[in-house]
């Protein structure tokens, strides 16, 4: 009787009713609280709400009562990634291969997992084994584009974002990451195109939204691009990386109290603090702000000393205040970290 009563609470959650399933899994492990079957399905009801902690206890448990069943690692280990512990995901998802070496998507989020700590080439490795056991596999693809490009190999990232959704349309992420690809090459009418497939999958994508807007300010188009920023920041609840995209949009639309503003708000998050202060010290600066510039300047040293826009700009500061062997050597340590930077060319 327990055991058809559990195949009716996979039945609802299957169909969504996670919630109904849950109070269901919970009656059985009430009569059978060591059932690996029972703890791993309240486990994944529990991760489908959020509630992360009791989920990744009762998987733990579904492992330690039966440590033989792959799924249960690679579930554990799915869980890990979701919430960042990526270090442990990767131990887990192991696990899952070593019982099982053909579960391709377990060797996909171990590619995840591996490229979220910085291991492009085995995340690549990963990856290829997934493809290699599910050659439709969009997802594996489009993760093996992120692979890519942290190798540096853009031409076959751009070929696997492409395979990704010519075998799954909807995947909106590879098509976001293909338009970054064609981005980085300045190829803004192609991003653009990109990013608008992306939008067709999910409306709602910032990211999509994001770096639309930022490829239409490369266009000239101001006006659409902060209503596309707007669009993203409203769908991110304002995160810092969407603000950071939008600040530069206002620097080049020279709105340059607004920028200042916002590069400021998304420094409180969690973004790259060298591009926002080096933004915040550029909006100021031509707000003849000067002090506040060069100490935004400095600070954007501070977290990453070789980084060229920041002494360039310095440069341009400390020219307006007549210092010039203080400019000149801003634009020759711009130039020691980028020989080529354009801004320094023209000084």
């Amino acid at each position: 009787m327990a055991q058809r009563h559990l195949y009716e609470c996979i039945a609802l959650h299957q169909a969504g009713r996670v919630e109904e399933a849950l109070v269901g899994y919970r009656c059985n492990l009430a009569r059978d609280p060591g059932n690996q079957e029972i703890l791993q399905y309240a486990g994944l009801a529990l991760r489908h709400l959020g509630q992360f902690e009791q989920a990744g206890q009762l998987l733990a448990a579904a492992i330690s009562v039966k440590p033989s069943v792959a799924t249960s690692h690679f579930n554990l280990g799915s869980l890990f990634l979701e919430i960042g512990l990526f270090a442990e995901s990767v131990v887990t998802l192991e696990n899952a291969l070593s019982l099982d070496k053909g579960f391709a998507e377990a060797w996909c989020n171990l590619g995840v997992a591996l490229l979220s700590l910085g291991e492009p080439l085995k995340s690549l490795a990963s990856l290829e084994s997934a493809i290699a056991l599910n050659c439709a596999y969009a997802a594996a693809y489009a993760n093996r584009g992120k692979a890519l490009q942290g190798v540096g190999n853009l031409t076959e990232a751009q070929k696997s974002y492409r395979r990704a959704t010519i075998i799954s349309i909807d995947q909106a992420l590879a098509h976001v990451n293909e338009g970054l690809v064609l981005q980085s090459a300045s190829r803004f009418n192609e991003a653009l195109e990109r990013f608008n497939a992306a939008l067709c999958c999910m409306p709602d994508h910032g990211r999509a939204l994001s770096l639309r807007a930022v490829a239409l300010r490369h266009m000239d188009q101001g006006d659409r691009a902060v209503i596309n920023h707007q669009r993203a920041l409203a769908v991110t609840n304002r995160d810092a990386i969407t603000l950071t995209e939008f600040g530069g949009t206002l620097l080049e639309l020279r709105q340059f109290d607004h920028a200042a503003s916002i590069f400021n708000e998304a420094l409180e998050g969690s973004a790259d603090a060298t591009v926002c202060l080096t933004g915040f010290g550029k909006a100021v600066g031509r707000l003849a702000r000067h002090d506040e510039a060069l100490r935004s300047f400095a600070a954007a040293i501070c977290f990453q000393p070789g980084y060229a826009e920041a002494y360039a700009n310095r440069g341009l500061i400390f020219g307006e205040l007549a210092s010039i062997e203080k400019a000149l050597n801003s634009y020759r340590f711009a130039l020691l970290c980028n020989p080529s930077y354009p801004e320094v060319e023209i000084n």
